[in-house]
């Protein structure tokens, strides 16, 4: 366990590697390409204003709160199952690296964390573009959105080192992980509200991870408070998803190699 311990260890402290791998990445995908790294925003923009116009109109929601209500919750989303569906296939898809380089295992899953993160920080200003459309300040609490954030990351570094070795070990697991992901996406308030009271929907909010992953978000930017309850919950989901990690890459530490 102490090694395996010290060898990520290794890898957060080699922030330079990690972080110049993730933008490479970006840059590396939309080379060639005339809007480049605002891809992302662009798709995510027009998602939210096309989809947040048709369901406010179904569901008779308020436009000025149905609209932010989705493109915070899209956004959170995207860099949810992003991590989750790709750091699945984190190994698998990284196999010439481990095999050629000496390289801490949680470079690949930190370089994975990097482009996403990217991704989502240059998405938010679709989310001032949504505010700015509908006239509405953002509130001086969404700056808690900065610490929400960092506890996500650590959430998600967790769950991707954790899945990256069990989906190397069983390679079946990465399709059933992607289809249970599109599940995930309908039981999690994004689309619909959490207020409904339709179809058990407190019973799915009070048990899905994901909700309080994206509360810690939408809370403070929408509503302007801070969501203590939601905070300690992924409080713990950080702690358990890396102890987790921890526990099952000291026993793949040595083995993992052989899997790919």
């Amino acid at each position: 366990m102490l090694a395996a311990i010290s060898e990520l260890q290794k890898g957060l402290i080699d922030w330079r590697r990690w972080a110049w791998l993730g933008v490479y990445d970006i840059r590396l995908q939309n080379r060639r390409s005339f809007i480049g790294m605002w891809w992302p925003a662009l798709s995510t923009a027009i998602f939210v204003f096309g989809v947040g116009h048709l369901f406010a109109l179904l569901m008779d929601r308020p436009l000025d709160i149905f609209l932010p209500h989705i493109v915070i919750g899209w956004l959170t989303w995207q860099l949810i199952i992003g991590a989750v569906v790709q750091g699945s296939g984190v190994f698998i898809s990284g196999r010439i690296v481990l095999l050629e380089a000496v390289l801490p295992a949680n470079t690949l899953v930190l370089r994975l964390l990097v482009r996403l993160t990217v991704q989502f920080l240059m998405s938010l200003v679709v989310v001032a573009a949504v505010f700015l459309y509908l006239g509405k300040p953002i509130p001086l609490m969404a700056l808690t959105t900065v610490p929400a954030l960092l506890l996500n990351l650590a959430i998600l570094h967790g769950v991707v080192l954790f899945l990256g070795i069990l989906c190397a070990w069983m390679r079946d697991l990465e399709k059933l992980i992607e289809a249970g992901m599109r599940l995930a996406f309908f039981l999690t308030p994004i689309i619909w509200m959490a207020d409904s009271n339709r179809f058990g929907a407190a019973f799915i909010i009070n048990y899905n991870p994901f909700y309080y992953m994206i509360e810690v978000f939408r809370a403070p930017v929408i509503d302007g408070v801070f969501p203590v309850h939601a905070w300690w919950i992924i409080a713990g989901l950080a702690v358990a998803s890396n102890l987790a990690a921890m526990a099952a890459f000291a026993f793949a530490r040595r083995r993992i190699i052989y899997w790919l």
